[in-house]
């Protein structure tokens, strides 16, 4: 009816029991006795706690199986060792309900277990490689090696294992960045069972989990992978509450992506929704040819659709931000994760020193490598107010004289281009120029192709290529190549062309034309290796044809007349 055992906490130790309605089965030649409970559970420990199940009473200490139940915990073991106010279990369950006692916040299985009623604590370590503990109010897992239960203030203070800690990395050889990070991550490993979070995790070496509001708060941890990119917390500080919520992370860093981490993205305010999803602002640092480093706030860092990590930020005109030193920008820039450069898209200013030409701030948008920068320029060119830009020299109707313009504004609506380049804006640091053609003329000079040139204190200006005179001669065609030089500080413009000129005339009429000239004594022969002729045949024919025909006129002559050659009129050094 009645079952009591009192404490004992000399010689050998006994924990205090009292039950009622208990089945005994007592085998007095091996001196063991069992105890059952059959409805109402023991009370153990003054009260503190209690069972259900069987206890075995020995001369050396109590022992048994059962469930253990204290405060708000639930100890379960096939293997009790109850003393005068501790209880050791070398392999248990042991669960911790809610203060409201209505479900677990709490549960893990395959631990060894410790639990001293004076010290008011629970010490618990993993009998395992680590084991298995639920948050179900978190909805997060953890696999931890061992933990402490500090029972009056109500939280788990839960830690990595000396076993744990003492594994070091073997073969860190041909391994990736990333893949040398996680090996060397040491600790406890926490990950989300919420569904729409696809396992997001992170590794601790200690943690403490409040069982009154139900935070889990790890400490040290080093890193956390999202997407395609790592996220570093600032303070090592990761905050877990109820239903898988992440607390924002402060002053963290981000490298993105994991594969060629290009980017990194630095005091960082950072919300982290999932495996694959999260947000934030940062800083990065654009470091441009002369290794001068500039600031650039990405107000948004997020993820796009296929998981990729983006940014975009903005630059004040203010700002007096630079490409490099040749080049100002205002405008937005973006961060794609998977390019090692920076994409810009706003306007660009240049820098010179020609009181004649104004300097406006032109409109583009590019990926733009701080070491070669290329700045599009392509047929139609605005500025920053939407107004049109122009490269090239220009001609006016009204007063019949040709000027330049780089980047800068017609001087009336109707003028006309004379020549015109498009292609990529650069600058040749070696040459002091501000160069515009295709890029394969901009790396090899020869090559055909329109080409305009600044220099930025000289202030000359060059272009060579297809040149358009500007006039309509009716059934007289012009076909003109070749080059253009100006002196903006004087004013001067020189032109160096080939000119071929087509019109109907009577064979007969170009025969005596033909014969006239052959007879006038002292003229010079046509100069075919001139830089301007070669220049001229490779815009007029392409480079290969015009390579062959050259190494044919090295012999004697051409075979045969090439087709664009063939005008009325041929002039090969024409000057203006």
């Amino acid at each position: 009816k009645e079952f009591s055992i009192e404490k004992q906490a000399t010689g050998v130790e006994f924990a205090s029991v009292q039950g009622k309605n208990i089945y005994i089965h007592w085998l007095p030649y091996q001196d063991e006795m069992y105890a059952t409970n059959k409805g109402t559970p023991f009370e153990m420990y003054d009260k503190q706690a209690t069972y259900e199940g069987t206890l075995k009473i020995q001369p050396k200490g109590l022992s048994g199986w059962g469930k253990l139940e204290f405060a708000t915990a639930q100890l379960l073991s096939n293997q009790f060792n109850f003393k005068e106010h501790i209880v050791n279990a070398d392999t248990s369950n042991f669960n911790l309900k809610t203060l409201d006692q209505a479900e677990f916040s709490f549960k893990t299985n395959n631990v060894k277990s410790h639990i001293d009623f004076k010290e008011r604590k629970g010490e618990f370590l993993s009998n395992g490689e680590a084991s298995f503990v639920e948050f179900p109010q978190n909805k997060y897992i953890c696999y931890m090696d061992q933990f402490t239960w500090l029972m009056d203030k109500g939280e788990l203070e839960i830690s990595a294992s000396q076993r744990a800690l003492s594994k070091l990395p073997e073969n860190k050889e041909n391994l990736s960045p990333t893949e040398a990070e996680d090996i060397q991550l040491q600790g406890s490993k926490f990950i989300s069972i919420h569904p729409n979070q696809d396992s997001l995790s992170f590794i601790a070496p200690t943690a403490k989990y409040n069982l009154k509001n139900f935070v889990i708060s790890a400490n040290d941890v080093k890193l956390i992978r999202v997407a395609d990119a790592t996220v570093y917390p600032g303070d090592g500080k990761v905050i877990i509450e109820k239903n898988a919520v992440m607390q924002t992370l402060k002053e963290s860093k981000i490298i993105a992506n994991n594969t060629n981490r290009f980017h990194t993205i630095y005091n960082a305010t950072t919300n982290i929704y999932g495996k694959k999803n999260y947000s934030s602002s940062g800083y990065y640092d654009y470091i441009d040819e002369t290794n001068n480093k500039q600031v650039i706030k990405f107000d948004v860092v997020s993820v796009d659709s296929t998981y990729q990590t983006y940014a975009k930020g903005k630059i004040g005109i203010t700002e007096n931000f630079t490409l490099s030193p040749n080049f100002a920008f205002t405008g937005d820039v973006y961060l794609f994760a998977n390019n090692e450069f920076l994409t810009f898209d706003g306007s660009t200013k240049i820098s010179h020193d020609c009181e004649t030409l104004n300097r406006y701030w032109v409109n583009f948008k590019t990926t733009i490598n701080p070491k070669e920068i290329y700045i599009p320029i392509g047929d139609t060119v605005i500025d920053i107010n939407n107004n049109k830009i122009n490269n090239g020299f220009y001609i006016t109707n009204d007063s019949i004289h040709i000027y330049p313009s780089f980047l800068t504004k017609r001087k009336n609506y109707s003028d006309i281009a004379v020549f015109k380049a498009k292609g990529y804006l650069t600058f040749d640091k070696k040459d002091s120029k501000y160069k515009i053609s295709n890029k394969e003329k901009l790396q090899e000079f020869n090559l055909p192709g329109d080409y305009l040139s600044l220099h930025r204190s000289a202030c000359n200006m060059y272009g060579e290529g297809k040149i358009n005179l500007g006039v309509n001669l009716g059934q007289v065609k012009l076909v003109t190549v070749g080059n253009v030089n100006s002196d903006l500080i004087k004013g001067d413009v020189y032109f160096d062309l080939l000119m071929g000129i087509t019109f109907f005339i009577e064979n007969k009429c170009m025969e005596i034309f033909y014969k006239d000239m052959v007879n006038i004594s002292g003229l010079e022969p046509i100069d075919l290796s001139r830089n301007v002729f070669v220049k001229g045949l490779y815009e007029l024919v392409g480079e290969n044809k015009a390579n062959e025909l050259i190494s044919e006129y090295s012999l004697g002559k051409f075979k045969k007349m090439p087709k664009e050659l063939e005008h009325t009129i041929m002039l090969t050094d024409v000057k203006f």
